[in-house]
């Protein structure tokens, strides 16, 4: 069983997005780098340079990008477990996957909208 300690750590090449699902109590710092994060229902971009903080909204989904190379530190809230959170991202990450697959052969290689 994988278990992650608080903080987990990840580099974003630039140009890159990473798609974070709607958890709650997650704070996003960026280490090195610089980042722009937006949020469902956030009329804002957040834009974040090294030592900068956001905690991502509860309910929302974020998508976060590298403007240059990124090191990125997710930190759990209090009573939070971050581990979980990984894991249901990771399950989200390849379900889609599956999903595109599937379709790809039902549909003889198109995609379907």
């Amino acid at each position: 069983m994988l278990r992650l300690r608080s903080p987990v750590i990840l580099r974003l090449e630039r140009g890159r997005l990473l798609a974070w699902p709607r958890q709650s109590g997650v704070r996003l710092r960026v280490l090195a780098g610089s980042a722009w994060v937006t949020q469902a229902n956030d009329m804002e971009d957040h834009f974040l340079q090294p030592g900068q903080a956001l905690t991502l909204r509860t309910g929302s989904r974020a998508v976060i990008g590298a403007e240059q190379d990124v090191s990125l530190s997710f930190e759990s809230d209090r009573g939070s477990s971050l581990a979980t959170r990984w894991r249901q991202w990771r399950a989200n990450v390849r379900d889609r996957a599956s999903r595109r697959e599937a379709r790809a052969v039902c549909c003889g290689g198109f995609s379907t909208p």
